[in-house]
């Protein structure tokens, strides 16, 4: 099986997006397995991908951990806040206020077809306290927890049966621990905590590409037969220990024995399969 690491699907996906679902099915027409791995944390790539029809050839870090992978649900709607229902509610743009008196509770967004998206949490003096995020396949995914300088400390990471399955804490606005609590694993880097997650999704890697700058150290542990970084629009200023090989769209980019020229972004379908072929046989 062949993986693409990246970040998320959505409808802004860039070029780089783009052009990895187009390899997607190019390698599919050479006869070879592949899917893309998303890293990072989203509530509506789930949505993105069950409307592209493409659940069978995309899989999640944070599903895995969450434990979503089949969980069929639909999207929450306002009504089905109910611990809000007390409450005086008051429409305003892109979703509702909850107010108990003149005191203001809680803030609701919802997206362009009513559906919840968020809930933010205010404590008695109208500062932020918590922000809930709901996946958009209909339950609460994600509580953000902030001190009362509005600072961020915590994050929890639910199932869809509400049971916490992973916390990161926060120091200075950045994360210093991954708790995997029904896995019982810590981690005090996003390296290491998706280094773990990636080997046990991809116990069968053959060939692994990262797709953008922010997961190519994660390839030097993958246990595969050829790992590559594709690369964009900057030569490769990083420890090129990490991959076997590196795909440049430019000359220019030429900087180092492992580069080779293979631009997906104007080079007609044919060519790729061709040249895609090529670097599978003999590397």
């Amino acid at each position: 099986m062949d993986y693409f690491l990246n970040g998320l699907l959505s409808p802004s996906n860039t070029a780089i997006e783009q052009n990895m679902l187009r390899r997607l099915t190019l390698f599919q027409q050479l006869g070879r397995s592949a899917k893309v791995v998303l890293c990072a944390y989203s509530t509506s790539s789930a949505a993105y991908v069950q409307q592209h029809h493409l659940n069978d050839t995309v899989i999640s870090c944070f599903d895995w951990l969450q434990e979503v992978a089949t969980w069929q649900g639909k999207p929450l709607r306002r009504d089905d806040l109910t611990t809000l229902d007390n409450y005086q509610r008051t429409n305003v743009k892109e979703g509702y206020l909850y107010l108990a008196g003149t005191h203001l509770l809680a803030r609701s967004k919802v997206n362009q077809h009513g559906e919840i998206m968020r809930v933010t949490y205010y404590d008695d003096a109208e500062r932020q306290l918590e922000i809930d995020h709901y996946d958009s396949r209909g339950f609460l995914s994600c509580k953000q927890l902030f001190d009362v300088n509005q600072q961020l400390v915590g994050e929890h990471y639910l199932n869809p049966a509400g049971q916490l399955c992973l916390t990161i804490t926060y120091a200075q606005k950045r994360p210093v621990l991954y708790h995997l609590v029904r896995r019982q694993q810590l981690f005090t880097t996003q390296q290491d905590f998706l280094q773990y997650c990636l080997g046990q999704m991809l116990p069968d890697a053959d060939v692994v590409v990262a797709e953008r700058r922010e997961y190519d150290a994660l390839l030097a542990k993958i246990a595969c037969r050829l790992r590559v970084v594709r690369l964009y629009n900057a030569a490769y200023q990083a420890d090129v220990a990490v991959a076997d090989l590196f795909l440049a769209r430019k000359a220019a980019q030429l900087t180092n024995a492992k580069m080779l020229l293979l631009d997906e972004y104007t080079a007609p379908v044919a060519d790729l399969k061709g040249q895609w072929q090529k670097i599978l046989n003999q590397n």
